[in-house]
């Protein structure tokens, strides 16, 4: 269970997606949705409405590449000691490169 705020009001929800697994993605311009490598194809089928409001990306190793939401957006890099995490925000689709590496990403959603 998450227990959050939204808009000063405490929220829990049991509706979350965790996966993990080796990616490998050409370049280090995020333009694949996560959702095309077959261990994450359904991370978003289990949240409501397909959005996630807190996201949590790590790696094992090497570093993967994300954009949020559109491919067009801000390159996030992540690393081994520099995961992402966030709150409060809609997350419709991640779009990740690995620099044709096989990086083990891990990936929390609710």
């Amino acid at each position: 269970m998450v227990i959050s705020r939204n808009c000063g009001n405490a929220w829990n929800t049991d509706k979350y997606s965790w996966v993990s697994n080796a990616i490998t993605k050409t370049g280090t311009t995020p333009t694949d949705s996560i959702t095309t490598v077959t261990a994450f194809a359904g991370v978003f089928s289990n949240l409501q409405k397909n959005t996630a409001n807190y996201i949590k990306i790590s790696v094992g190793a090497d570093v993967a590449y994300i954009t949020l939401n559109n491919a067009d957006n801000d390159v996030i890099t992540i690393t081994p000691t520099t995961p992402f995490e966030s709150e409060f925000i809609e997350v419709r689709d991640i779009f990740i490169a690995t620099a044709a590496t096989a990086v083990t990403v891990t990936l929390q959603l609710s």
